[in-house]
């Protein structure tokens, strides 16, 4: 597996002057933490690598959606890229999983699953279409929603019908469609 990771990463840097440097993209603002966490990756990889390494960390679809981005991975155009679990599941739809309700007791429960060897399957599950997930971002859980009001509690769901049954929880641009469907809890 090591050479399969090396050939991607040379098809998505560019090198200038003895200096990698890593292109990532995401959705969210700049202020956002995950953001804040990706420059903080960025400035540890540069400062661990001597500075021949460097992360350019593109915010705010910058780069396109999230679904362009995974296309521009799996082009080799970017090096990493944040997206969520329903952008995904049009590429690998083992993460469709993830928009499964009530899916975890808690929080332990989750955190075990995610961190262990089932967690560790999905994440190489896109290797097949040349997608490799690296960690999971927590976005808490969340709630049940419908195209007029959010679900706190499953009894008011009562005769609410599921137009999701079979379908991607995302329209083609990676965007929630807004019909009745479980948010997932990996943002």
């Amino acid at each position: 597996m090591p050479v399969l990771l090396a050939l991607v990463l040379a098809g998505c840097a560019s090198r200038s002057q003895d200096v990698l440097v890593l292109r990532l993209a995401h959705a969210l603002g700049p202020t956002h933490s995950a953001h804040r966490a990706m420059v903080y990756l960025g400035e540890r990889l540069e400062e661990k690598s001597g500075g021949t390494i460097r992360v350019v960390v593109y915010p705010s679809q910058q780069l396109g959606s999230e679904r362009e981005l995974l296309e521009l991975l799996q082009i080799g155009s970017l090096a990493m890229a944040k997206v969520s679990a329903a952008v995904l599941e049009g590429f690998v739809p083992e993460y469709q999983v993830f928009s499964l309700p009530y899916l975890f007791r808690d929080d332990t429960h989750r955190f075990k699953v995610l961190e262990g060897p089932i967690g560790q399957e999905l994440l190489l599950a896109g290797e097949r279409v040349l997608l490799r997930g690296l960690c999971y971002y927590d976005a808490g859980s969340r709630s049940f929603y419908t195209v007029t009001r959010t679900h706190l509690h499953t009894r008011r769901l009562a005769g609410a019908e599921d137009s999701h049954a079979g379908k991607p929880h995302a329209d083609s641009d990676g965007q929630p469609d807004g019909r009745f469907g479980h948010a997932d809890s990996l943002g």
